[in-house]
């Protein structure tokens, strides 16, 4: 008597090897290209989200140090700077909803003796470079 036994280990490389005459592994491989490809963009995505800070803020003739403040507490964004540039500077008007971090802070610095710069999370502020004119003389000809 003859007895026709297999493993579960052989019936599942009989499944694959039929799997494989169907084009099974070609559309396996599609299906993980896809899958790389949205896994690449959502972390792309989630990336630029956590870089980029939107800020919401409405504010009429108040001070830089108190925008800098609200900015702070949305965003987490330090600022550094000696507390005799902010003596010079001019109150703002600001009135933004959901605004990139970088659009606002152009928006406060717009019309101040202030220029700013992004170091990580800490915006170090510094006096605005003075505007260089670059001029050429040419020696006359003879």
């Amino acid at each position: 008597m003859e007895l026709n036994h297999y493993s579960p280990f052989s019936v599942h490389i009989l499944k694959i090897m039929e799997m494989k005459k169907k084009g099974f592994y070609k559309k396996l491989l599609t299906i993980m290209k896809l899958i790389a490809i949205i896994m690449l963009s959502v972390s792309m995505t989630a990336s630029a989200n956590g870089y980029s800070q939107n800020v919401t803020l409405s504010v009429k003739n108040a001070s830089l140090k108190n925008v800098f403040t609200e900015i702070r507490k949305q965003t987490g964004y330090e600022f550094l700077y000696a507390s005799n540039l902010l003596k010079k500077s001019k109150s703002v008007d600001v009135d933004v909803k959901n605004l990139n971090v970088l659009n606002v802070l152009d928006l406060c610095f717009r019309n101040q003796p202030l220029s700013y710069s992004i170091i990580g999370k800490t915006v170090v502020i510094r006096p605005e470079k003075p505007k260089t004119l670059n001029l050429e003389i040419e020696a006359p000809k003879t």
